[in-house]
């Protein structure tokens, strides 16, 4: 499986509220706003998906595709439309 440069702004994300406005942020390393105001359970899962995406990644390619097991369909599907394909 190949994998190309990503064009999301690159991880690692964490969520926090806005010291100005209070609201809750996604935010990069740089302290780049990735995400305005979602609720606490998405900032979570937000902050989580270049390092989710990263461990599926790896996963796939640890386990290969010669196995196509429902869960190894659903983990290139789920890279692929992460990655825009």
């Amino acid at each position: 499986m190949k994998t190309k440069q990503a064009a999301h702004t690159p991880g690692t994300w964490t969520f926090q509220d806005d010291p100005d406005t209070g609201d809750r942020v996604v935010i990069d390393e740089n302290l780049m706003i990735v995400c305005m105001r979602p609720t606490e359970a998405n900032a979570r899962l937000i902050a989580a998906s270049p390092l989710l995406l990263n461990a599926l990644r790896n996963l796939v390619m640890a386990i290969g595709t010669e196995h196509q097991g429902r869960a190894e369909v659903e983990a290139v599907k789920a890279i692929e439309q992460a990655e825009g394909k």
